[in-house]
């Protein structure tokens, strides 16, 4: 299976690539990353740095600029996408007057989840929010409680595709047991029986 794994933390990056090795595993760790591949859009700054071009002035949109676009251009091509539910505010999202937010872990699970499932219902077939959030002392963690995240409720269908929630259960390491998740988006009953 292609996973797609959107963790701001690199031990928890990192762990996703070790223990779902038998899958094809890419990560991304920002939500400006994520948001960039979901959308199959590359930045021009990224295209000028390519093509080794300034990046003051203007933007000369030629023949090389193009293809160098295409080529850079994220391709979404997964089955199964687990996003982190907190991740550090990202400027994309910060009005004017919210620098006090930078930095700041938000939610930003939900909408990814939302934004994959609305762009990709042709092709990914299950899409999770895995947390490592405590729920008992973080008020957003505690309301996937009803959504499914600890209890025997099933996937919510969103544009057709079964969307998780699922509190990781650590490693030794304290990164995310990414098999763990893995297991209760492929068959969630068999998993809870074992819990």
């Amino acid at each position: 299976m292609k996973i797609l794994v959107i963790d701001d933390k690199k031990e928890n990056r990192e762990a996703a690539i070790q223990l779902l090795s038998n899958h094809e595993v890419t990560t991304i760790g920002t939500y400006d990353e994520a948001l960039n591949l979901i959308k199959q859009t590359v930045a021009d700054d990224d295209v000028l740095r390519a093509l080794g071009r300034s990046l003051r002035g203007c933007i000369t949109i030629d023949n090389e600029f193009q293809a160098k676009v295409v080529e850079l251009t994220p391709k979404f091509d997964f089955d199964i996408v687990l996003i982190d539910l907190m991740m550090p505010a990202s400027d994309r999202t910060l009005g004017h007057g919210c620098e006090h937010t930078r930095g700041v872990s938000v939610p930003y699970g939900f909408p990814l989840m939302i934004k994959v499932a609305m762009a990709h219902a042709e092709r990914v077939k299950h899409i999770a929010i895995v947390s490592d959030v405590n729920h008992h002392n973080h008020a957003m963690s505690a309301a996937l409680d009803p959504l499914g995240g600890y209890g025997t409720c099933g996937p919510v269908m969103m544009n057709g595709i079964p969307c998780s929630f699922i509190h990781a259960h650590l490693q030794q390491d304290g990164s995310k047991d990414w098999n763990y998740a893995l297991k209760r988006v492929i068959s969630p009953k068999d998993v809870l029986v074992e819990d």
